[in-house]
């Protein structure tokens, strides 16, 4: 056998194991193991192309200015920033030779295995949950590190979107329900609210159909809202009730022009004080307060307060402590019923504006939107559904990472990475379609 055949089978196999253990981590309780882990990406992607290391150096030129500014005011904020934001970027900087990788690696194999282990999953969460009504949501042995129920929420929906990308067959549709009851069963408002928004946009601005897909849409929507009433009515007119506060709260900023912060979500509040920051110091909106300083997760895990990390020194800034420690603290958690999804002052879409500015801001955008398009690319032209799908899932992020510090969350952007190029189908699907993805 030639031994370049097999150099290139044992390389295939070894990513195949890599992936695997990366996906099977990001389900496991001790998913942060899932951060040193995402460092792996480099093995998967493999050997990359000049341009591609010619456009890194451009875009490191580009934001070193950002980038000296954060290292003077607080390196050890920005070298955690980054550490955590590792997987998501570099996939973005290196996304042609990405997508090139996975399509030699038929992760849709692997990705099945992971359908069943949620639904395993699920299956003992619901159990878990009717035995222990006390219980917040139906996690199983999902476990309750990192992002708990609304991570595992998450999964589902990618998970769910993956099948029903697979051919119509009762199977794949009783996989595809018992995924998106699963998710109901977590109880993640935020991430119902993401999946409804994308879901909608999807039907009106990518779907061939769009009547019969935005009405197909729908009925599965109210399904799955009447389903949630029924598990747990107390639980959707919290939602309900936090979701007007929030409503309002939008409504008066529009109308009035200022943030009537009493009552207001902390979500929605982390905003308003970072455009007052931005007021009294202009000269961060293009550059930022630092990677790390804000309302990171790797602002929050250095405070010293909410959480910290013993192996390094406590380190904030003046712009944490004055404008987001007084709305998550341990104090503010010590009350009742102030730890909901909308009192949280994470996004990942303001941390990266407010602590890295408009400019990498803008790039991080367009690397995501040139992903974005990388993942369609690699679709074979014979599946005329798939589009309609993939553009739900990255519409899905994209509201996901303003609703949460999801890209400091390797357990969740990793499979998100997998489960986007899975739907394009298996290897045999694409055999046809082996046009080289580039820049």
């Amino acid at each position: 056998m030639n031994r370049g055949y097999k150099e290139s089978t044992l390389l295939i196999n070894k990513r195949r194991a890599l992936i695997a253990m990366l996906l099977v981590g990001s389900i496991l309780p001790l998913k942060q193991l899932m951060v040193p882990a995402g460092l792996c990406v480099s093995f998967i992607i493999g050997r990359l192309k000049k341009h591609e290391i010619v456009s890194f150096f451009t875009v490191v030129g580009v934001a070193l200015l950002p980038l000296a500014i954060s290292a003077y005011r607080a390196p050890v904020n920005l070298a955690t920033s980054l550490f955590l934001l590792f997987p998501f970027i570099y996939m973005l900087l290196f996304r042609a030779s990405a997508v090139n990788a996975l399509r030699k690696v038929d992760v849709t194999r692997i990705l099945d295995f992971v359908v069943y282990l949620l639904i395993f999953n699920g299956t003992i969460g619901l159990v878990q949950y009717g035995l222990y009504r006390h219980d917040d949501a139906a996690i199983g042995f999902y476990g309750r590190s990192s992002l708990q129920g609304h991570g595992l929420a998450i999964l589902y929906f990618m998970a769910a979107l993956y099948v029903l990308s697979k051919p119509f067959r009762k199977v794949n549709a009783a996989k595809a329900g018992m995924l998106l009851i699963f998710m109901i069963s977590c109880f993640y408002g935020a991430g119902l609210i993401a999946a409804i928004l994308a879901l909608g946009l999807s039907s009106l601005l990518f779907s061939n159909n769009k009547i019969k897909t935005f009405l197909v849409s729908t009925v599965i929507l109210v399904f799955l809202g009447v389903l949630a009433w029924l598990i747990s009515p107390g639980t959707m007119k919290y939602n309900y009730t936090v979701l007007l506060i929030f409503v309002d709260g939008i409504f008066n900023i529009i109308t009035t022009g200022t943030a009537d912060t009493h009552g207001m979500p902390r979500k929605l509040t982390a905003w308003t004080s970072y455009f007052q920051a931005i007021a009294e110091a202009p000269s961060n909106i293009i550059a930022g307060f630092g990677g790390g300083t804000y309302n990171s997760r790797a602002a929050f895990l250095l405070n010293g307060d909410y959480s910290s990390l013993s192996f390094l020194p406590v380190s904030f800034t003046e712009v944490h402590r004055d404008y987001v420690m007084p709305l998550w603290s341990t104090h503010i958690l010590s009350q009742a019923y102030s730890d909901g999804t909308m009192n949280q002052p994470f996004s990942s879409v303001l941390a990266l504006l407010a602590e890295y500015g408009v400019l990498v801001f803008s790039l991080v955008l367009i690397g995501y939107m040139s992903l974005w398009k990388k993942v369609l690319e690699a679709l074979p032209s014979s599946r005329k559904k798939i589009p309609y799908l993939i553009n739900t899932l990255f519409v899905f992020f994209a509201f996901i990472c303003l609703f949460d510090n999801i890209l400091e969350y390797p357990e969740i952007v990793i499979p998100f990475i997998f489960f986007s190029f899975g739907i394009t189908g298996s290897e045999q699907e694409r055999k046809t379609h082996r046009k080289e993805i580039t820049y």
